[in-house]
């Protein structure tokens, strides 16, 4: 039996210190849990058990704290289930971390629990994890909490996530094939320029006949490719890492986008798959009785093309000076016109 010091939240404020006897790493947390605690950090000497944002690279902080879409649809259609079933906010919340599998995400629902027991509402810790759960399901929740129908809400919200899923899922397919004869046919070619065509030639320059323009330009284009594969390969990879960089970037984000939204077919679709989801969003929760400016800003949150985002924002900000919600949508550029 080891001694863990801890330092742990309780509540949503309060932050206490103290110590615990148990055999193992997960046994002092599921200790500390029990007494009401959220843990923050747990050491057994001067080792660090509990603490992954400490000593670790922001890369795989980023991964360990990953928690996907279809992670969220799930704990919601739990939710509003047991709720529906009426199982009490707090046990639902308990059973949904016991079966949640060990991982950050059983670590935030460990937590909600912990706060909607200190008599937090259900929204409001939610909204302390921003990461996980956005500012439009924050919204929805609250909704529905104020209307006293937070059962009907999750399930609408659990409908609405796995249609939204399922919508994306297919425009992924969509956009697979395309890119697959792309990749294909550029290395197609690559492979054709750099290693047959300069055994072909070959032959032709045993022959020593006058060969037509377009096949010796061929030719000189295919002995460039040869000689030099090595530095285009690293050109390419060079061009590609700048682009991510350039991308991470809310500028360069909005260059690239804008550059996205005039390629044929893509811009289309990335257009047309964006607008829906947004379309879906402030649908859901105007109908869910959130108001227009919060609906507004949570539903930009959706919008992946950083040009249609900066365009909601402007909406946004016009609805807040007054302005009609229809006239806004008719001067944006990318939104369909009202009848």
């Amino acid at each position: 039996m080891a001694q863990f010091k801890f330092l742990a939240k309780q509540g949503l404020q309060k932050i206490v210190e103290g110590a615990v006897d148990a055999e193992t790493r997960d046994a002092a947390v599921a200790k500390i849990l029990q007494m009401g605690f959220t843990p923050l950090d747990v050491t057994q000497g001067t080792a660090m058990i509990v603490s992954p944002s400490k000593g670790v690279s922001a890369w795989r902080q980023a991964l360990l704290e990953r928690v996907t879409s279809s992670e969220i649809t799930l704990f919601t259609r739990l939710a509003a289930d047991l709720i529906g079933a009426g199982v009490p906010l707090f046990k639902t919340l308990q059973n949904l971390e016991r079966q949640t599998k060990p991982s950050y995400f059983k670590n935030v629902v460990g937590q909600l629990c912990v706060m909607v027991q200190d008599g937090a509402a259900l929204s409001l810790a939610l909204s302390q994890f921003p990461k996980v759960f956005s500012s439009f399901y924050v919204h929805i929740v609250k909704a529905g909490e104020a209307g006293g129908n937070l059962n009907d809400v999750l399930e609408r919200l659990a409908d609405f996530l796995e249609e939204d899923q399922a919508i994306r899922v297919q425009v992924r397919l969509s956009l697979i094939y395309p890119g697959l004869i792309l990749i294909v046919g550029g290395l197609t070619i690559f492979v054709i320029l750099t290693w047959v065509i300069p055994r072909i030639a070959v032959v032709f320059e045993d022959f020593g006949a006058d060969l037509p323009l377009v096949t010796v330009g061929l030719m000189e284009v295919s002995h460039f490719f040869a000689k030099f594969w090595m530095v285009m390969a690293a050109g390419i990879a060079l061009i590609v890492f700048s682009i991510r960089k350039f991308s991470s970037s809310p500028d360069g984000k909005w260059r690239l986008d804008r550059i996205v939204l005039k390629i044929p077919f893509i811009g289309t679709l990335q257009k047309d798959a964006d607008l829906g989801r947004f379309a879906r969003t402030i649908g859901m929760m105007l109908d869910n009785g959130v108001g227009v400016i919060s609906a507004l800003q949570s539903a930009a949150s959706v919008l992946e093309n950083e040009v249609l985002h900066r365009a909601v924002n402007k909406i946004e900000a016009a609805v807040t000076n007054g302005e009609s919600l229809t006239n806004s949508f008719s001067k944006a550029r990318f939104f369909p016109k009202p009848p």
